[in-house]
């Protein structure tokens, strides 16, 4: 039986890519990575935030344009300890979710934990109990030591068939009031992600991989998503989840090694996927629980680099050579008039470590890749130098040609160049609007109503403000990256993972009455 009861059900899981949350607040051990211990008294964009509030906000630079109307949602570790023990990895941490409303009656905060079951049993024992991807708790019963890895629900979030669902690669997403953000339940859709073995469920492996980066494409109702297993080799199962919410398995397919797989692309014929990076070596010390999942990664070096390409219409499955090396995330792909692959994304030559050099020992490129389906050749050209990642484009052309892309840029050392750019494609330009020593996160396009051109909108995100330890929402104009307007929220906000944003108002008319202009509510004192 190729993969077997104790396979190790997490899929490809997010790595530390993340170079600008390691300035601050993180000793370093090493060059391992696991070799990572959250500073437990130094403040930093890590530290846990425990509060749940719900406040009215008001801009303290600029003004929200009036015809912006929707709900902003991202997600990322709330709390990163519990007690006196840390995690080894900011990955761990239980998700927390907050949205940001824009709507006539102002602009609305509001922040909660996902209450997983894993979250609820450590509240009441105020300690660590199960295994995560980074961590192994130092007192962790046998049975929790063998089988169990923790759901942090803590990736990304997505809203599809009237549903917000909060996502993590290694397991079932749950499902989230988008109103309160109250967690109603893990969300299995109908039982497709249920483990068939009948003696799965009596050693808790009852969870079946969905990834933390479905995708939508124009003119097309379905969510496409994949999970990845592990076992002797590692199993990539493809999904259709319809507009009513019903899922399909599109195709499995086995791989030899046991890849990170994170994003990938979807075109008007294909599914593509790029294998690289260091592989998952599943030791004795790892399934037995003495090793974490991260410490388990055989190197940093990247080996080898394939792209899958897999047919949307007869579901054939084709393998290209590649370079080596390693992708977190794509900007786009799509298919040009020869019927090649075109895709960009943020290029990574070796598997990032967290050391106090990074800039140094790291360095991710945005390059442009061209599969020709008729030789197979798999080119790359580099379009821009400056350690970026974190991509948004226009939602309007997720499959298709694109010509701008924006992104999270990091610079050249450790200190300078923290900066939102926009890359056009076409003419190989480059824009950006620089935020010196705070931390800008991932954007989010939104279209401004009645939009003719691809950059006619602004981009939200979330930014870090480093010298005040405090959190701010951004709204940018997408196409010449000027200030628009900037909230600060009532407390800080641990540096997060992704996003989505809904043209629609998530809030209850009262709503209206429980926030007070500039300061936080607890909710609990209004139930």
């Amino acid at each position: 039986m190729k993969y077997c009861y104790f396979s190790i059900v997490i899929s490809s899981y997010r790595a530390p890519v993340l170079n600008h949350y390691l300035l601050f607040g993180w000793k370093y051990r090493g060059e391992g990575l696991s070799d990572v211990v959250l500073s437990k008294n130094h403040i930093n964009p890590f530290q846990s935030q425990l509060e749940e509030l719900d406040s009215k906000l008001v801009p303290i630079e600029g003004e929200a344009p009036s015809e912006l109307k929707g709900t902003f949602f991202r997600i990322g570790p709330g709390r990163l300890h519990r007690g006196d023990e840390y995690y080894n990895h900011p990955f761990d941490g239980d998700g927390m979710i907050f949205k940001v409303t824009f709507s006539d009656n102002g602009i609305f905060y509001r922040n909660r934990h996902v209450l997983t079951k894993e979250y609820l049993k450590e509240e009441e024992a105020q300690r660590l109990l199960y295994r995560s991807v980074g961590t192994v708790p130092k007192k962790l019963k046998l049975r929790m030591r063998f089988f169990i890895i923790k759901n942090p629900a803590n990736t990304n979030i997505v809203y599809h068939s009237h549903k917000l669902l909060a996502l993590w690669e290694g397991g079932m997403p749950h499902l989230i009031n988008p109103v309160t953000l109250e967690t109603i339940s893990k969300y299995d859709f109908s039982g497709k992600l249920k483990a068939r073995f009948s003696f799965l469920p009596k050693l808790n492996l009852r969870e079946v991989p969905f990834t933390a980066h479905p995708k939508k494409i124009p003119n097309d109702d379905n969510l496409y998503g994949f999970g990845v297993t592990y076992g002797i080799g590692s199993k990539l199962t493809l999904y259709k989840i319809d507009s009513a919410g019903d899922m399909t398995v599109i195709r499995k397919i086995s791989l030899k090694k046991r890849y990170l797989i994170h994003d990938f692309i979807v075109t008007k014929n294909y599914f593509l996927f790029f294998l690289g990076g260091p592989h998952i070596n599943l030791k004795l010390s790892n399934v037995i629980g003495n090793e974490s999942i991260i410490a388990s990664m055989n190197s940093r070096e990247s080996e080898d680099g394939r792209v899958l390409l897999v047919s949307r219409k007869c579901h054939d499955v084709k393998f290209y050579d590649a370079v080596p090396g390693f992708i977190f995330h794509f900007a786009n792909g799509y298919e040009d008039a020869d019927g090649n692959v075109v895709f960009d994304a943020s290029f990574w030559r070796s598997f990032p470590v967290f050391t106090q050099n990074i800039f140094k020992n790291n360095s991710s490129e945005l390059c442009r890749f061209t599969l020709c389906t008729a030789s197979g050749n798999v080119d790359k050209e580099i379009l821009f130098r400056g350690n970026t990642d974190f991509p948004a484009i226009n939602p309007t052309v997720c499959g298709r040609q694109h010509r701008y892309a924006w992104f999270v840029c990091w610079g050249d050392s450790d200190s300078e160049g923290r900066s939102i750019i926009k890359f056009d494609c076409f003419n190989k330009s480059v824009l950006s609007h620089s935020f010196d020593n705070d931390l800008p996160e991932e954007p989010v396009f939104v279209a401004k109503q009645g939009a003719v051109k691809e950059d006619d909108g602004w981009l939200i995100f979330k930014v870090y403000v480093e010298k005040l330890h405090c959190t701010d929402i951004v709204v940018l104009n997408a196409d010449d990256l000027s200030m628009v307007c900037r909230l600060r929220l009532p407390h800080h906000i641990p540096m997060g993972m992704h996003h989505c944003w809904i043209n629609e108002v998530m809030l209850y008319p009262m709503d209206f009455k429980m926030h007070r202009d500039g300061k936080g509510v607890n909710p609990r004192e209004h139930r």
